[in-house]
Formats: C-alpha cells, structure tokens, sequence
C-alpha cells in the first residue's frame, strides 16, 4: 500500500483514473504525458470527421494549441488562452473537438 504524500501524479488522460488518484491524493497534482493527450485529441478530432484533407492542417494547428497549453503553469493563463482558442472556434466545425477537451 502507498502512503503519503504526491506533489504530482503522472498518469493517462483518463478521468476515471484521475479521480481515483485525487480521492486517495487530494493534495496531489495530476500530470498528463502531451503525446497521449495529443493522441486522445486526435481520436476525437477522428470521431468528428475533422481528419480530413480538407480540415487537417487546421485540425493539427488546434490540437498543438490546445496541447500547449500544458506548458503553462498558472490556472489563470491556462483559462485565459483556453478562452481565447474556444472563441476563435466557436462557430466553426472545430468548436466540438475544443468542447472535447473542455470536458474530458
């Protein structure tokens, strides 16, 4: 059994799993890999049919923006540059792979 504390927590980006982590590791900070978070991103961006020759280089500037945002380090500039990507896709065929990640 672990006991103490985590500062972070590097794990998938898979909602269940973080939150078994932050109810045993309240004080713990979930840390995803970029790769698997761009892979998921993709998938989604794949679901929605944005894949496309004719979508795919907007499809893959998107997900590196939404991917840089793990760089940041401050909540605020996170929410702040987020607010900014959803705006500039909010009526385009991108805004649910921006939705996508907003909920997962």
């Amino acid at each position: 059994m672990l006991i103490g504390n985590l500062e972070a927590l590097l794990c998938y980006f898979e909602p269940a799993l973080i939150s078994a982590f932050a109810k045993v590791f309240p004080e713990s900070r979930p840390i995803g890999c970029l790769f698997h978070l761009k892979q998921a991103l993709y998938r989604g961006a794949q679901a929605l049919g944005i894949t496309t020759t004719e979508f795919k280089e907007e499809t893959k500037n998107l997900i590196s923006k939404l991917g840089s945002l793990s760089w940041k380090k401050d909540n605020s500039d996170i929410d702040r540059e987020f607010k900014k990507i959803e705006q500039q896709y909010a009526d385009s065929e991108y805004k649910g792979l921006v939705s996508y990640y907003k909920n997962e």
